[in-house]
């Protein structure tokens, strides 16, 4: 019977352990994710910003000629 009550706890503890790995690997995945979307927000507005100045400096261009 001590047997089979250690048998659980252990497998209980391993459960825990499983749950507990689970769960850090799932945070760590969405810290990357928002990494991520942070990073392909700032390289978009970077792109956007360069398109608006890119045809601003045209426009300009056009008005000293």
């Amino acid at each position: 019977m001590k047997y089979k009550n250690f048998l659980i706890t252990e497998q209980e503890n391993t459960m825990d352990n499983i749950d507990d790995m689970w769960h850090q690997k799932q945070l760590e995945e969405e810290q990357q994710i928002a990494q991520i979307k942070e990073r392909n927000l700032f390289e978009w507005q970077a792109i956007q910003d360069a398109i608006y100045y890119s045809k601003r400096l045209k426009i300009a261009e056009k008005n000293i000629k």
